[in-house]
């Protein structure tokens, strides 16, 4: 190797041992294209994981349009991320807002690959077009998730939520 080389590699490792993994992504992967093949670099993708402390603490605090705001954040961070769709539907539905916890519930289920993740999803999602009083939407949620061979963990489930109620009955 040559002196120059060895002189590159000598300063990331120092810097990796004084300032932690963090420093290179700081730097972009542009700066390590000419030391490391191309293979390396884009399964080593420098990525901070998704928190949701501060949202959920403000949620909890009852400031949901502040958590909405670090759930944006988070979004714009993880944009393929359903556990932040499913937060943010949690949000909506403290503010009372059907139509927006809906729209958050079906982008969760659309992006859910997991079948056990996917079927709480949709049933939940089947949940609050009923109490928006979208009966029929529901009902063709719930038709969707039996059609699903690989949902049929909740098919059960879904199957009892389409069951017709019986009227209560006031009391004489």
């Amino acid at each position: 190797m040559t002196l120059a080389v060895l002189a590159v590699l000598l300063a990331c490792a120092i810097l990796l041992v004084i300032r932690g993994p963090f420093w290179a992504s700081s730097l972009g992967a542009d700066f390590f294209a000419g030391f490391l093949p191309r293979h390396l670099m884009s399964d080593h993708q420098l990525k901070a994981p998704v928190s949701f402390d501060k949202a959920d603490m403000a949620l909890k605090a009852g400031d949901p349009l502040a958590a909405l705001a670090l759930y944006r954040g988070e979004l714009n961070r993880h944009p393929g991320e359903p556990d932040v769709y499913l937060r943010m539907a949690d949000a909506h539905r403290a503010l009372k807002d059907g139509a927006m916890t809906a729209s958050c519930l079906s982008e969760a289920a659309r992006l859910a690959s997991d079948p056990h993740r996917r079927g709480p999803i949709l049933i939940q999602l089947a949940e609050q077009r009923l109490q928006d009083g979208e009966g029929a939407m529901s009902r063709r949620i719930l038709e969707e998730l039996l059609a699903d061979p690989a949902l049929k963990d909740y098919h059960e489930a879904a199957r009892g939520r389409l069951a017709p109620r019986a009227p209560l009955k006031s009391p004489a």
